[in-house]
């Protein structure tokens, strides 16, 4: 039996302009949604924003110990740049240690720390957490780290500090790394 017979069918011919018109009506609407969504990244960018500077705030929260009046918990909002500042020591652009003296080499590596936060464009009240790692061994006396602290910070509000003793740091002779994180507007 042959297939049966189908009459053909007619497609209108729309001309060109009426086709788009009518399939693509998104077109006429393209240039207020380009500009709705640079718009909208303008505004997730923050652009034309003005920037709310970091709120840190240094706890003290009941049942968790601190001590010489260092915060247990340092919560940042509204974080501006967020810096890791990597271990420093007494080590000088020569890449010589500083100094043997133990009250030198925590001198220097706060000094080092200091550059460290000026380079990133942040100071010593950026700084929301510090580690302190010193080598265990009679010629190091935490309470003279702490104490080079109290004289680095002054009367600033402190981060929150650990402070890790180890066998021994990565050169010859170093007795105190310090690192840290900041966080700047």
């Amino acid at each position: 039996m042959p297939p049966a017979h189908r009459p053909p069918q007619r497609h209108r011919q729309w001309p060109r302009q009426q086709h788009r018109q009518q399939h693509r009506p998104y077109r006429a609407a393209a240039p207020a949604i380009r500009r709705a969504v640079a718009v909208a990244l303008a505004l997730a960018s923050g652009a034309g924003m003005a920037q709310t500077p970091p709120s840190i705030d240094r706890l003290h929260p009941p049942g968790l110990t601190s001590s010489d009046g260092t915060p247990a918990v340092v919560a940042v909002r509204n974080a501006g740049t967020t810096i890791h500042i990597a271990g420093q020591t007494a080590i000088t652009t020569d890449f010589e240690l500083g100094s043997d003296a133990f009250e030198d080499q925590v001198r220097l590596a706060l000094a080092n720390l200091d550059h460290a936060l000026d380079a990133a464009g942040a100071q010593r009240t950026d700084l929301v957490f510090l580690r302190v790692f010193y080598v265990v061994d009679p010629r190091v006396d935490r309470s003279r780290i702490a104490a080079a602290l109290d004289s680095y910070f002054g009367t600033e509000p402190r981060p929150a500090i650990t402070w890790v003793g180890t066998p021994a740091l990565v050169g010859e002779g170093m007795l105190v790394e310090v690192e840290g994180i900041a966080v700047a507007p």
